[in-house]
């Protein structure tokens, strides 16, 4: 089980003393735990979140603060070129003209990624079989 400075430390953000400070150093919440469960309260001490595992807390940066899980530290990772993020927008549009919208949705996302943003190698891959796949065979990835 992670413990909350893992899980902290997966989005660069890091957990000192009860308080959560963002990927700039800043701080954001601090926590505590009451009967089983930790609690979240910002700088002005409102309740913001109350998580019943620190896995949790992944998601609430998520949620809240638009954090993004960091790559480990040696993964690998592939930033997509604008004409690969271009065909999968094709694929998407495809996909959504034939009520396919889970993969429409998920070519879409992969899309709609900010230039530079980066793809763990593994997910590059995979969208780039499956794209290609539909544009030599016609074949649609399973949903």
């Amino acid at each position: 089980m992670n413990t909350l400075e893992q899980v902290a430390a997966e989005y660069g953000w890091k957990i000192e003393a009860g308080k959560l400070f963002n990927g700039i150093g800043k701080l954001v919440s601090t926590i505590t735990t009451k009967r089983g469960r930790i609690l979240i309260h910002d700088t002005a001490g409102t309740l913001r979140g109350s998580l019943g595992e620190p896995a949790g807390l992944g998601k609430y940066l998520e949620q809240v603060y638009y954090a993004k899980r960091q790559p480990a530290k040696g993964a690998a990772i592939m930033t997509p070129t604008a004409d690969e993020k271009r065909e999968w927008q094709r694929m998407a549009r495809a996909a959504y003209s034939i009520g396919k919208n889970a993969v429409g949705n998920q070519f879409s996302v992969a899309a709609s990624l900010a230039d530079n943003e980066a793809l763990p190698l593994k997910r590059f891959d995979t969208l780039q079989e499956q794209y290609r796949a539909w544009l030599c065979f016609g074949e649609w990835p399973a949903q």
